[in-house]
């Protein structure tokens, strides 16, 4: 979604239905944001069936649900398209609109989790927002892959479903490094301690921050953010990356 107007009434839209989720807003309340959605959505021009798909994640209090929920998706759009006749260009759309729904209900919940109060700040989604762009780039490589795999006649229905549940492991997967982002958003100001996770192996990066003691603004300026993956800064890429960062005074785990 290329239009800024549109993208920012998602993004309040997806804080409020968290909101009422998360902190049990009176009935009332939930309907009103509820019928909000739908209207909007409608003027959006966009089917029935695709308004029962957006906003579709019941989010919980830890990032699991939300991960479980964005894979749902990823990979039902996915395999949609490949039992479907339909134009490309509407499943692409679609996946664009999953990515910025799981994006900002993830970012959402890490900078709530993290301890912050109101709305997300103007920087925190800035970097929502480039995200969403970066990780939707290479959506016309992924359909058009898809579309490949759909048209060869050798490729069997668990050869599609394997294509479908790899792709969106790796799409989930990403979840967490916007989570954490926004956790340490939300505490940046106070001091962190970074730990190395359970691993068997860690990067030169990790192992240097090991026990290293700056407040958690450093580490986000310095784009050290645990298991990110496809990280530019740490040298495992954060693919595996299980490393945390604690409160170096009480031991309390700040991030994941």
């Amino acid at each position: 979604m290329n239009n800024p107007h549109a993208r920012l009434v998602d993004t309040i839209l997806v804080a409020a239905d968290y909101a009422a989720r998360r902190y049990g807003l009176p009935d009332d309340l939930r309907a009103a944001i509820g019928a909000l959605k739908t209207d909007y959505l409608v003027r959006r021009g966009l089917s029935m069936d695709t308004i029962a798909g957006d906003f579709k994640f019941s989010l919980g209090d830890d990032l699991a649900t939300i991960e479980g929920e964005y894979h749902e998706r990823i990979s039902g759009a996915m395999a949609d398209y490949m039992d479907s006749s339909r134009s490309i260009t509407a499943f692409k759309n679609e996946f664009r609109r999953i990515v910025n729904d799981g994006f900002n209900y993830t970012a959402v919940a890490g900078w709530v989790d993290g301890g912050a109060n109101g709305p997300m700040s103007d920087d925190l989604q800035a970097w929502v927002n480039g995200q969403i762009d970066r990780e939707v780039e290479f959506v016309a490589d992924l359909f058009a892959q898809l579309r490949d795999l759909r048209r060869d006649p050798e490729k069997t229905d668990e050869d599609r479903g394997s294509f479908i549940d790899a792709r969106a492991d790796g799409y989930a997967g990403a979840l967490i490094g916007i989570y954490n982002y926004a956790k340490m958003e939300a505490q940046k100001n106070q001091n962190g301690q970074w730990v190395l996770g359970n691993t068997e192996e860690h990067c030169g990066t990790c192992a240097d921050l090991d026990g290293q003691i700056h407040p958690v603004q450093w580490f986000l300026d310095h784009g050290y953010i645990p298991g990110q993956r496809g990280s530019q800064t740490l040298d495992c890429g954060g693919w595996h990356c299980d490393c945390s960062i604690i409160n170096p005074e009480t031991g309390e785990q700040l991030v994941p």
